[in-house]
């Protein structure tokens, strides 16, 4: 009997060490998934790389902040919102700034008011290359002119369009370990490049 016992329970602690890899494989692969879409993003060309980002940024349902993370304002990582596919235009945003990572992307925000208010308004992932302005959001691959053109083109796509509301614009950028893989709210760390008024 003690046999059969020792044997029974070999074969239950086989089959959970078994449950247990394959559950832990499962995670790795969710995990590594968002890596693997970046590396791939990273083969693409100018046009390529807009078209993947757009095609992804439009499979990304809306969700605000509140809503999906509890908290009014949160900036997610790629690797949260590949897990989620709900996420708002910063949520988007960062998509953008990680599959045209090859371009040097950067993230703008739009606000109506400054940016220590709590109401910032519209963040979206743009590049500049060969003094052509392309966003993340838009399939426009001929690009704007300049920045103000690439303002009022992505302001066209939103819902409400608040054109004449625009007053001030921030350009942001992150470090990759934080767009790819944290497990907090990155806002806080991002780094200011420029700010301005749009005129």
């Amino acid at each position: 009997m003690l046999k059969t016992l020792t044997k029974n329970m070999l074969i239950t602690l086989t089959l959970l060490c078994s449950l247990n890899t394959t559950i832990n494989n499962k995670e790795r692969e969710i995990d590594s998934e968002h890596i693997r879409i970046f590396k791939q993003s990273l083969e693409l060309d100018l046009n390529q790389a807009l078209d993947n980002a757009y095609s992804y940024i439009k499979q990304i349902d809306y969700l605000d902040d509140s809503t999906n993370y509890g908290f009014s304002d949160y900036v997610a990582s790629f690797k949260v919102i590949n897990q989620r596919k709900k996420d708002d235009c910063d949520g988007d945003a960062v998509a953008g700034m990680v599959l045209l990572y090859k371009f040097n992307p950067k993230m703008i925000i739009m606000g109506e008011y400054r940016l220590n208010n709590s109401d910032y308004g519209h963040a979206f992932c743009f590049i500049e290359k060969d003094g052509k302005f392309y966003s993340s959001g838009i399939s426009n691959r001929q690009g704007y002119n300049s920045l103000k053109h690439l303002i009022q083109g992505e302001d066209s796509t939103l819902v409400s369009p608040h054109r004449d509301k625009w007053k001030y614009y921030w350009i942001c950028d992150y470090k990759l370990e934080d767009l790819l893989n944290a497990d907090d709210n990155i806002d806080k760390r991002k780094i200011l490049i420029n700010q301005g008024q749009i005129n």
